[in-house]
This record gives C-alpha cells, structure tokens and sequence, in this order.
C-alpha cells in the first residue's frame, strides 16, 4: 500500500513533479495544494526559508503535544490518525475537488 500510494503521488504530480525535492520542500506542500509546505509555514520560526534541527524539533513536539489528547506521552492510533486525517484533509479535499463535475473550474 505504502509503495503504490507514494508511487501515485511522485508518478502523478506529486512530490518530484512538482519541481520540489525533499519531503519538506516538496511532500507536503503537495498535500496543502502546491503551496507553502505546512511544515515550513508552521515551524520556520525565524522565517529564513530554512528549517533548522531546533525548529524541526520544536515544531515536531508541538504538534504531538497537541494530538495528545489524553496528555500521557504518547500517540494512541486513535490520536495519530486524527492528526494525520487533519494534515492530509487538504489534498483529499482537492482530489475531491478534481473529480466533481459540479466544482467550478477555472
């Protein structure tokens, strides 16, 4: 599932096709649309374009801290998976998008 999923993505517009590479330049920002990847507008702190260790590492603990529901440390699958539903609502939002006759084309 993992190799035809990701195969899909890079073979259809996805990450390398995008004129991206690497997963924060380009996986992410896939899934949010082609734009600004979530990863760099949410954790470049400092907004120089760049994602240092620290800031990669803050932004990580934060956004566990906050799928954390039950606060005990730890992602449950109940937990991971409603972050992972949030992060990736966008591109499943525009592959809706993309097969329904009635969304307005422009």
């Amino acid at each position: 599932m993992m190799g035809d999923g990701m195969g899909l993505m890079r073979g259809h517009g996805g990450m390398r096709d995008a004129g991206h590479h690497g997963m924060m330049g380009g996986g992410m920002g896939m899934m949010m649309g082609g734009h600004q990847s979530y990863a760099m507008a949410a954790f470049d702190t400092n907004r120089d374009g760049t994602l240092s260790p620290e800031e990669l590492t803050a932004g990580a603990q934060s956004e566990l801290k906050t799928a954390d529901t039950d606060a005990n440390g730890k992602l449950s699958l109940e937990e991971f998976a409603a972050m992972h539903a949030a992060h990736t609502r966008p591109m499943t939002v525009r592959a809706f998008q993309i097969h329904d006759a009635d969304v307005m084309r422009n």
